[in-house]
Order: C-alpha cells, then sequence, then structure tokens
C-alpha cells in the first residue's frame, strides 16, 4: 500500500491537476494490461501482475507501464 501511495504522491506532484494524477495511475495498469510478456505470453506462460512489483514498485516502473500503454506523461 506504501508503494501506491508514493506512485500517487509522485504523480501529483508531477500532475498537479488532481485529475491528471488519477489518470496517469490509471495509465499504468493500462500499461501493465497491454504488456504482453506481463500478461503471459512468455516462455513459462506466467503472468507478472502483481501491483507492487510490476506497477508502482518505484518511479521507474510506473514510467515503463506508462510507456507500454503509450501514454505520455509529458503532455
Amino acid at each position: 500500500m506504501k508503494k501506491g501511495l508514493d506512485a500517487l504522491r509522485e504523480c501529483k506532484r508531477r500532475f498537479p491537476d488532481g485529475d491528471s494524477a488519477e489518470i496517469a495511475m490509471g495509465a499504468a495498469v493500462d500499461g501493465l494490461l497491454a504488456n504482453k510478456f506481463l500478461m503471459g505470453a512468455n516462455d513459462r506462460n506466467r503472468r507478472y501482475v502483481d501491483w507492487i512489483d510490476n506497477l508502482y514498485k518505484d518511479v521507474e516502473t510506473m514510467e515503463k507501464r506508462w510507456e507500454d500503454g503509450g501514454f505520455d506523461a509529458n503532455v
């Protein structure tokens, strides 16, 4: 839960408009779902969908999920 709150704080820092922070958090989820490898299309047929490890582990992981979903954080 702490990592999720840390991610939310980072989104609020980057996107002071509350709605934009929520959109960014949702974009990370969308990116996780769009990543075929994390969703099980890998040699182990294993899904990597833990929200702590694969979504909000740290800011860099959250940014990767944004990229996976095509979210442009620079807008």
